[in-house]
């Protein structure tokens, strides 16, 4: 073992709120270090396993039996975002029998507050439930209702579009059977029930109904206990888990053992995902009206909105890439002819380079040359008709080479002497 939490006792059930990382130890009983917490919210941080903690406990909502813990994204704006626990609550009215579903704002930890308690008629032990992917409707059973009151196998859906009144939809009894109903979990538009000498019952829901015993059909059983189906004991299937997909179901007992079970591919063909889980589908999806601003639907368009710039912006990187390598590729080209030139024109570059050293050679002897024909000019002057004409010497071909001009220096020079 990694880690003992030593600080509570006997519970009936660790409620873990996953994306808060919380554990709730609900239905505990005396013992352990906190007796103060008996019956309440146990609360206990979880976020480093290894290390949990207790933070804090709350009882003035009565005894807690089961709940589940989420992040609510359904389509009440009041508490979309906020951590909330759906819960049994046998005496969220204020004393035992006076209870129901008991609907709790669990952000502040230290101060738990009741969002709702909704009864019902033949009331007896308000158990547990479990919410469907849109958040919309929450499924519930009441362990002592068959016992209680002779009834069939009955399985509540309430209307969680607004959590500060519920609304119940259907109280549906099972036509069947008359055993009494466990936890329930819903999966893929689906009910699975573990009802004790039942055994496991697989219904499946339809948001389309119009009478309250046609919202829920029976499309599967395995029966734990056969061949009895209408006696109200304890034995037979105590819980299910059928989140593993494919069809694939365990099922759990108090005596008999742990079964594994696939179901037909005629059960399976029946399951469905809604379009989007979580509360960000459409709301029609769930039977209550929605707003057409409603958290899940800005969630939807922020996320595209965003989807659509990081695309955006990813295609114009791609082509700039491109466009770069593009030009790169063309010097490359350039230089590559351009060497070519070099190497199979010598004799070319030979007189290119001949053609800069004569322009130096022009700055050199420019001065030179001016003197040479100042003196020239002079001597005209002196030796000839006086009438100052210019030398005949003409402008420095820029060909000449500098043994050429030094000739002609030295004539200039002789004549100006």
């Amino acid at each position: 073992e990694d880690a003992v939490y030593g600080e509570v006792s006997t519970i009936h059930n660790m409620v873990v709120s996953e994306e808060r990382g919380f554990v709730y130890a609900v239905g505990s009983h005396s013992g352990g270090r906190h007796p103060e917490c008996e019956g309440g919210f146990h609360v206990v941080d979880f976020k480093d396993p290894i290390k949990p903690k207790f933070v804090s406990c709350q009882t003035k909502f009565g005894y807690i039996h089961d709940c589940e813990c989420v992040v609510y994204r359904g389509q009440d704006p009041n508490y979309y975002g906020k951590e909330v626990c759906f819960c049994g609550a046998p005496a969220c009215k204020g004393q035992e029998g006076e209870g129901g579903l008991g609907i709790f704002d669990m952000e502040n930890k230290q101060d738990i507050k009741m969002i709702s308690c909704t009864g019902y008629n033949q009331s007896s032990f308000p158990h547990q439930g479990w919410l469907d992917d849109l958040h919309s409707l929450f499924f519930f059973s009441d362990e002592g209702d068959e016992g209680s009151y002779k009834i069939h196998t009955t399985t509540m859906i309430f209307d969680v579009s607004d959590l500060a009144n519920p609304k119940l939809v259907t109280q549906w009894a099972n036509p069947i059977t008359t055993s009494i109903d466990h936890n329930l979990f819903y999966y893929r538009e689906m009910l699975f029930e573990s009802n004790y000498e039942s055994g496991l019952r697989v219904l499946k829901l339809n948001r389309n109904a119009t009478k309250p015993q046609d919202w829920l059909q029976e499309v599967a059983f395995f029966d734990i206990f056969p061949p009895v189906t209408t006696v109200t004991t304890f034995n037979g299937s105590w819980g299910a888990w059928p989140f593993f997909g494919g069809g694939k179901v365990v099922i759990t007992t108090e005596r008999e053992g742990m079964f594994i079970l696939q179901l037909q591919d005629s059960v399976v063909n029946q399951m469905k995902d809604l379009p989007n889980k979580n509360g960000t589908g459409d709301s029609s999806d769930s039977g209550t009206d929605g707003n057409a601003l409603s958290p899940p639907v800005f969630t939807a368009v922020i996320t595209i909105g965003i989807t659509a710039i990081v695309a955006i912006i990813t295609v114009g990187l791609v082509i700039s890439r491109l466009y770069l390598k593009g030009r790169n590729s063309l010097y490359d080209i350039a230089m590559q002819e351009s060497e070519m030139d070099i190497h199979d024109d010598d004799d070319d570059d030979a007189l290119v380079l001949s053609n800069d050293v004569g322009d130096q050679d022009d700055d050199q002897y420019g001065e030179e040359r001016a003197l040479q024909n100042m003196a020239g000019n002079m001597h005209s002057l002196v030796e000839g008709d006086g009438e100052g004409h210019e030398s005949e010497s003409g402008p420095h071909d820029a060909q000449d080479t500098p043994l050429q001009e030094e000739e002609e220096g030295g004539e200039a020079k002789e004549d100006a002497e």
